[in-house]
């Protein structure tokens, strides 16, 4: 049940209920005084109809003298001529002033059910039918609202449906966020699927730089600039850079290895100690968005080469072949760079040891 019936319902029994007890008030007392007797014995019980004969005579007698009715005499004649019309009037008067009163049901003292009857037939008619009946708009507010049997049935009605309402929105709510979220997810895996193309045309390019035998250090830029460092495996005790490609060129020429490498050296050592995994990375933060991704690679000459990716944040290319595992696992890019690196390695033929990379 709303809100807005339950409130009409007191609305109603705000206007219309006081009218009813009026009407249902003066229908039982009827039969006691009908309606023509109240009216008939009226003025002579109310101290306003000799004050009106009272106000009336003086000037009845100067009408009738100035009319030349009655000679200028005040007479006992004059007088009772002047009383009779004085009285009659005043009757008149009260009869009709008392007979508005009985009609107003707003005159709760006066009003007269049998005089409203002749005056306001059809308003009658319309509200007679429930008079015998005790009614009232507060009456049916109070059976609706507070001592309906169904009340109860009502209220968990209303609990279930206000229960569903909110499941459903939910509902709407969660159908929404998956429907962004999966929007978002299509298109990152557009972005993804254009990475992934990007990358097979850049290792077709590679491939045919094979063929035609212009393969070099500056082919291995997929991603992000890059240094590589390589240590002799007979003297493993430093590091020496054997390429830097678009980078700023701040990475030291040569680092020393100590012999136990903690957690606190930098990625580039890290990636020297032995792990399950060859392919697993180690990672730096130089500095704010900046990172640097290294991992190890054992070369055909049994040496080691450490390859450093060196990015930015804001680089989603490299973020994703080397952070991610998304679509094409960050180890399969790390074996693709190793067996490049392989290649380049044979290519470049005989070569000592730290020697730079062209």
């Amino acid at each position: 049940m709303s809100t807005n019936f339950k409130q009409s319902l007191l609305n109603l029994s705000g206007d219309f209920d006081d009218f009813f007890r009026t009407l249902q008030k003066s229908y039982n007392d009827e039969k006691l005084a009908p309606w023509g007797k109240t009216l008939l014995i009226a003025p002579f019980t109310k101290s306003t109809f000799w004050g009106i004969i009272k106000s009336l005579f003086p000037l009845i007698i100067w009408l009738l003298i100035s009319l030349g009715i009655v000679s200028t005499e005040v007479t006992f004649l004059t007088k009772v001529i002047s009383g009779l019309i004085t009285f009659l009037l005043a009757l008149l008067f009260t009869y009709t002033l008392h007979f508005l009163r009985m009609i107003n049901l707003k005159d709760t003292e006066n009003f007269h059910i049998g005089a409203y009857r002749i005056a306001k037939k059809q308003e009658y008619e319309l509200f007679v039918k429930y008079l015998p009946y005790d009614f009232s708009f507060f009456g049916l507010y109070d059976e609706v609202v507070t001592h309906n049997p169904s009340r109860q049935e009502l209220l968990i009605k209303e609990e279930q449906i206000n229960s569903q309402k909110k499941q459903h929105e939910e509902y709407v709510k969660q159908a929404n966020d998956n429907y962004l979220a999966l929007q978002q997810e299509f298109k990152d895996l557009q972005e993804q699927s254009s990475l992934v193309v990007e990358l097979i045309k850049e290792i077709v390019t590679v491939f045919y730089q094979f063929v035609n035998n212009r393969f070099e250090i500056y082919s291995l830029k997929f991603f992000a600039g890059f240094t590589i460092y390589e240590m002799d495996d007979s003297n493993r005790n430093h590091l020496d850079k054997i390429a830097d490609i678009g980078t700023t060129g701040h990475s030291p020429e040569q680092i020393i290895v100590p012999q136990d490498i903690s957690d606190g050296e930098f990625a580039v050592l890290r990636a020297l100690r032995p792990r399950e995994d060859r392919y697993e990375p180690e990672f730096d933060t130089p500095y704010k968005n900046r990172f640097i991704v290294s991992f190890s690679m054992k070369m055909n000459n049994n040496n080691t080469w450490v390859f450093n990716f060196h990015a930015d944040e804001d680089n989603s290319k490299a973020l994703f072949f080397l952070l991610s595992d998304s679509i094409m696992e960050t180890r399969e890019v790390y074996r693709l760079i190793h067996s490049l690196c392989l290649n380049l390695e044979q290519r470049k033929g005989q070569r000592e040891c730290g020697e730079i990379l062209h």
